[in-house]
């Protein structure tokens, strides 16, 4: 599967140019019909910011609502868009994100972190509509070329965390894209440059924030305007939080039957998900107000748990598609062994998992009933409730007084004993990185 990502500034301004990628040249506006000629993408997103509502005003387009604006901003996109390619739905989609600034007739002001945290959701959101298990291999195409300020730098940055989480799952290309520049100069003849082209390695940059808010009060509004944010913003249920969090620490320190056991609620994570989102653009959080100049202005920030429970988000869906797990305290050990090939980015974790499993395997005459994996590991194994973390860790949760197994017919069931669930859970919390 093939993405394109076109990351555009203000499109009315632009001039034509004679674009030139692998053999094609093509003149155009913009590098879009080239490229999309050239890479054949199946599906093909242009993000842009709302600033460019600017142009509408210009135009003495006034609209009642935030809403409204987008809504006038993506049907003129749209115009200019048909107006370089046959225009199809199904393929291209456009992005339109809160963006800062002052312009001739309006002023946009917010935090920028805000364009980050909705781009990855809408990214989100959209993969998991396009995805399939057929797919293999997954192409990025991010083209920069029309990139302005802020916009670049966030849109790779999130493209690059997102790639980096389906390289678990896939084979994932990350290709950037950039062409000569034309600013400046009087050279039409614009060569498009491949700046960067690699295979993404496998990655979770994920952190613990010891706060249940997903959103929060910008700084500069009114304090009753930030109680009144604080009353009534969504919050993420704490329990179901670092049952998350568990789940993500499982996961980071090969535990795979503790992957299973916190596997979370994925319907009640998008619950919260897409309420954090839709407060976020309620009238009264994304504003229009009138003064000299017409200002949008972001009343809410979101925060580093927002991106955390996205991410579990994406990853717990990814995983359920893949290996078919779901929250379940009794594991079947076949199970445990499909996600062997889970642990392939980190070569030490994936031997230690390898080395647990073979012990394990090698086990004689298992019992049709529970017993503590000492007693069939350990001569004289006598059963304690003491958990040893070091211990834990290296035997990737195969505590021998922590893990029980049974024979069922061809396969052996495992589970951690339910008294040490919650001391796993605290002692897993303290182990992942800490947000600020």
């Amino acid at each position: 599967m093939k993405l394109l990502f076109e990351i555009w500034g203000n499109y009315e301004k632009w001039q034509k140019a004679s674009y030139s990628y692998e053999g094609k040249i093509i003149e155009s506006n913009t590098t879009l019909p080239l490229l999309y000629e050239k890479i054949n993408p199946d599906y093909c997103y242009i993000i842009i910011s709302d600033t460019l509502i600017d142009n509408l005003i210009c135009k003495n387009i006034i609209l009642a609502t935030y809403k409204d604006y987008k809504n006038k901003l993506k049907e003129k996109t749209k115009e200019f868009l048909s107006q370089q390619i046959e225009f199809n739905d199904k393929i291209f989609d456009i992005l339109i994100l809160p963006g800062v600034g002052t312009f001739n007739n309006s002023k946009f002001i917010g935090n920028p972190k805000n364009f980050y945290s909705l781009l990855f959701y809408e990214i989100t959101k959209r993969l998991f509509t396009i995805l399939n298990n057929e797919d293999e291999s997954i192409e990025f195409y991010i083209d920069i070329t029309h990139g302005i300020n802020y916009m670049t730098m966030i849109t790779y940055r999130v493209l690059r965390e997102i790639s980096e989480i389906l390289a678990f799952f896939y084979k994932v290309k990350f290709i950037v894209l950039n062409s000569d520049p034309k600013v400046g100069t009087e050279n039409l003849d614009l060569e498009i440059n491949k700046i960067e082209d690699l295979n993404t390695i496998a990655k979770l940059n994920f952190y613990y924030f010891n706060d249940n808010s997903i959103i929060r009060p910008s700084k500069n509004i009114t304090n009753d305007e930030k109680r009144n944010i604080n009353e009534n913003s969504p919050k993420i249920d704490k329990e179901i939080l670092n049952n998350i969090y568990s789940f993500i620490g499982s996961f980071l320190n090969a535990l795979p039957i503790f992957i299973f056991c916190f596997f979370p609620d994925k319907r009640k994570i998008l619950c919260d998900i897409e309420k954090a989102y839709d407060y976020f653009c309620k009238d009264e959080v994304l504003s229009i107000e009138e003064n000299e100049k017409i200002i949008i202005k972001q009343k809410a920030d979101f925060t580093g748990t927002f991106i955390s429970i996205l991410q579990a988000y994406l990853f717990s869906l990814l995983l359920n598609k893949r290996y078919s797990i779901e929250n379940k305290k009794e594991v079947k050990f076949s199970e445990i062994e499909k996600l062997i090939k889970l642990f392939e980015f980190s070569r030490s974790l994936k031997q230690r998992l390898e080395k647990e499993i073979y012990k394990i395997k090698n086990i004689k005459n298992i019992k049709n009933d529970f017993n503590d994996l000492g007693y069939y590991l350990l001569e004289g194994y006598r059963e304690d409730n003491t958990f040893d973390e070091r211990n834990f860790y290296a035997h990737c949760g195969f505590g021998y007084n922590i893990i029980q197994i049974k024979r069922v017919g061809d396969d052996v069931i495992i589970k951690s004993k339910e008294n040490f669930i919650e001391r796993i859970k605290n002692n897993l919390l303290k182990n992942i990185p800490k947000g600020e």
